[in-house]
């Protein structure tokens, strides 16, 4: 059941099973808020092979549509920089906005939408090799039938044999919408 406006109590009214129901326990289950926190670094060295970032994966039931914001930090070699992907259940459709920083350090964006898993990947680079990145990336995912797990994967852009790693404390808050 979707959101329905909270009523206005009045003085002296009985308050029902049905109607705190309604108005209480369905509205909580229709907003649902997953904060997923990275425990533990995790590197690949040598490596342009995307592998599933622990702790970041978002489990979605079939049909359902989720905003998501991961906020993630990262270190590594300026040659070896940073690789992104995603993986979603079939027939789902995803669209992500990312701001990051350049090999200068300025910061760019770019945007794509695909109902394709795995996504294309991208390259981010590191800015510098002696100090942590960040890279926000925003996402709308709208599933179809399959419940599964929207995954972050992530790779060295270029394989090096210094390691490119996911540091402890990236982030994932998604809101489940519908």
């Amino acid at each position: 059941m979707g959101w329905t406006t909270p009523r206005t109590w009045t003085d002296g009214e009985l308050v029902t099973k049905v109607i705190m129901d309604q108005h209480v326990r369905d509205n909580f289950n229709s907003t649902t808020h997953v904060h997923l926190r990275k425990t533990a670094d995790q590197s690949v060295t040598s490596s342009v092979v995307v592998v599933n970032a622990t702790d970041l994966g978002l489990t979605v039931a079939a049909n359902e549509v989720w905003l998501c914001d991961w906020s993630l930090i990262y270190t590594g070699p300026t040659a070896g920089d940073l690789r992104i992907a995603f993986t979603f259940p079939t027939a789902g459709e995803f669209a992500q906005y990312a701001v990051y920083p350049d090999g200068a350090g300025t910061l760019q964006s770019g945007a794509f939408f695909t109902g394709t898993s795995p996504t294309a990947e991208l390259i981010f680079a590191v800015s510098q090799a002696t100090v942590r990145n960040a890279l926000s990336i925003k996402g709308h995912f709208v599933n179809g039938g399959n419940a599964g797990t929207v995954q972050l994967q992530f790779a060295q852009g270029t394989s090096n044999a210094t390691a490119t790693t996911l540091k402890q404390n990236s982030v994932l808050m998604a809101c489940k919408i519908a």
